[in-house]
């Protein structure tokens, strides 16, 4: 190769495409290059990562450039797969290839180079070394070009979305797959590259955002702490098209009703009472999603994916969309649905005789709001069902409550307005429920203990606090069943709610597969490898929960409370914060002040809510 690149020829990359050109002349150590179009551009030497042995005093450079670029293509086409066959035993440098193959002339040396570098699917090149890929090497490669064409042709379908054009049915769900990520995670760098080539005037959080809402994958009116959580929110039409499969029509059959909020439109449980002699039956039944669903379907991996449902003033965020989760799934009055059911025999004195577990179909005669059932609770059955809930909580020591526990409050969102929603947490109806979806997780611990069935267990860590001198428990997940002291029994597990929590729903096909005779679908090691996850994830939720809760009490106080007197606890705040708990609520909330109280108990006066920066401006009174 000659000292000097000028006069010579040379090849380039230009945006990873391998080019030539002829240098015609050299200033201030950069080399002025005629390229293939005609046009002159410098460049330092480095950039030139081949050139021509020989020096070539071109009398119309660009004419001959062309020639020479010819040559190099006609010569290209005759190098065979064969001629590399050495390649195969280990890697070589290109001038050694040169060497091997005894090329003599500049064009079949840049013929080589062009050869080498237009053929990766099968040719390996890492760090200027040459070998022929290996048949696996080969497969892997075809996998990533159609990756990469299928990606090419996804953003196209993006881009065509912005000209009102529709999505296809894999593109929308590939796309409300990606969006949240967006937001969480580095991938997806050429999605976002086009969604804020879109919005240029706004940040990349605001644009993904935008677009988000814009595709439909996001309601318009959501809170800014769930659109800036990066989780996702809506459903592609691939999700909610999806059919489920048919429910068993040669189950056993009984009828049941459900107690729930006024407001729920997803019921997953349901109870039925039936007295023979003096003994009672009462079975707790649990709508068996497992059975309706794929394992390997891509509803189930929304679910794994989404991990629990999220309930926000004014929105749902489901597990499976909602004409899954409030319709097919749910426990509809005059519905048939499977449900996976525990039958208890009980004695004259409510005591369990004994316990088993079926798979059954039942019809739903009535969906009751806890207030009807509160109004009817002196009636049969349902006095006897309190009377039986009051026994099982005496039995695990829930025999008093205080009364400054018994209410919590919540903001709902309405057509009126935001308004306070006030839950009575020992009304007979609740307690009910309580205590019925308590003993069903435990009896569904304790089969899955004496049939070896992996599940995932809910343990408690207890311990006393020094400082305070009280005991604090945690929850934590695991495989292994442990004594749980806040149910008082050897093991305890979460299996009552499989439309709104994935764990519920995996314990519950693991156990259902057992009843069919069939292996659970996941064995010890699988549920135990993603429970680190599942743990991150719902302690994530938690606090994007509280986080949104936190909003929409500040926006209720800002439509509803500026400017008029608030009874409230001050709480242990920081140096330039207060921390205060508004009475009868048990809202917590921060505040600045001008000045500090000196008691315990007060009353304020908000006069400036700063919604964004999450905390408000009060006088103390």
């Amino acid at each position: 190769m000659v000292n000097n690149p000028l006069n010579t020829y040379v090849a380039y990359f230009e945006k990873g495409i391998l080019k030539f050109g002829y240098v015609v002349a050299h200033k201030n150590n950069r080399f002025e290059v005629i390229t293939e179009t005609g046009n002159y551009i410098f460049f330092p030497e480095s950039r030139f990562i081949l050139q021509s042995r020989e020096s070539y005093l071109e009398s119309e450079p660009y004419l001959m450039l062309q020639n020479f670029i010819n040559q190099v293509i006609i010569s290209e086409q005759q190098f065979q797969e064969s001629d590399l066959n050495f390649l195969k035993e280990q890697e070589w440098t290109f001038q050694e290839i040169v060497l091997a193959l005894n090329l003599q002339t500049d064009v079949l040396i840049f013929a080589l180079y062009k050869y080498l570098h237009n053929h990766p699917e099968k040719i390996y090149c890492k760090k200027d070394k040459y070998r022929l890929k290996t048949a696996e090497e080969i497969t892997q490669y075809e996998i990533q070009c159609r990756q990469e064409e299928e990606e090419r042709q996804f953003l196209q379908e993006v881009n065509a979305l912005f000209s009102g054009a529709e999505l296809s049915r894999a593109s929308q769900h590939k796309l409300f797959n990606a969006l949240p990520e967006l937001q969480t995670h580095k991938k997806h760098k050429k999605l976002k590259e086009l969604i804020l080539s879109q919005y240029p005037l706004l940040k990349p959080e605001e644009a993904i955002l935008k677009f988000r809402k814009f595709c439909g994958e996001t309601p318009e009116d959501i809170d800014p702490v769930i659109a800036g959580a990066g989780i996702p929110i809506g459903f592609s039409d691939l999700l909610v098209q999806e059919k489920l499969l048919p429910p068993e029509t040669i189950k056993p059959q009984a009828n049941a009703f459900s107690i729930d909020d006024e407001t729920t439109k997803d019921f997953d449980d349901a109870i039925s009472i039936n007295k023979d002699g003096s003994f009672w039956r009462i079975t707790v039944y649990v709508s068996s999603v497992s059975e309706r669903l794929k394992i390997r379907s891509p509803l189930f991996a929304e679910a794994e994916k989404r991990v629990t449902a999220l309930y926000t003033a004014n929105a749902v965020i489901p597990l499976f969309p909602f004409n899954h989760s409030e319709k097919e799934l749910s426990l509809i009055k005059n519905m048939l649905r499977p449900v996976l059911a525990l039958n208890l025999w009980l004695d004259e004195k409510l005591a369990i005789q004994h316990y088993e577990l079926r798979r059954m179909n039942i019809t739903i005669s009535d969906n009751y709001s806890y207030n009807e059932i509160d109004q009817q609770i002196e009636q049969e059955p349902f006095s006897t069902l309190y009377r039986f809930s009051k026994m099982l909580a005496e039995k695990r020591g829930i025999s008093s409550f205080s009364e400054n526990e018994r209410y919590y409050y919540y903001i709902s969102a309405s057509e009126q307005g935001l308004e306070v929603k006030c839950v009575d947490t020992q009304s007979p109806a609740r307690k009910i429920i309580e205590e019925l979806m308590i003993l069903y997780n435990s009896y569904l611990a304790d089969y899955a203990v004496q049939k070896n069935i992996p599940v995932i267990y809910r343990n408690i860590n207890q311990y006393e606090d020094p400082n305070d001198n009280f005991m604090i428990r945690q929850a934590y997940l695991s495989t292994k069943p442990e004594f749980h002291p806040g149910i008082g029994t050897n093991a305890y597990l979460h299996s009552t709610s499989p439309i709104r929590r994935y764990i519920d729903l995996i314990n519950q096909m693991q156990i259902s597969s057992i009843l069919q005779g069939e292996k659970p679908p996941f064995n010890k090691e699988e549920l135990e490898k993603d429970i680190p996850r599942l743990e991150k994830q719902l302690s994530d939720l938690k606090e994007i929960s509280h986080k949104s809760e936190r909003y929409w009490v500040l926006k209720f106080l800002q439509q509803n409370c500026l400017n008029i007197p608030l009874d409230t606890y001050f709480r242990t705040g920081s140096e330039d914060y207060l921390c205060l708990e508004l009475i009868p609520w048990g809202f917590i909330i921060t505040a600045k002040s001008e000045s500090y109280p000196g008691t315990e108990k007060g009353k304020i006066v908000i006069y400036k809510v700063e919604l964004e920066k999450g905390f408000v401006r009060v006088d103390i009174i």
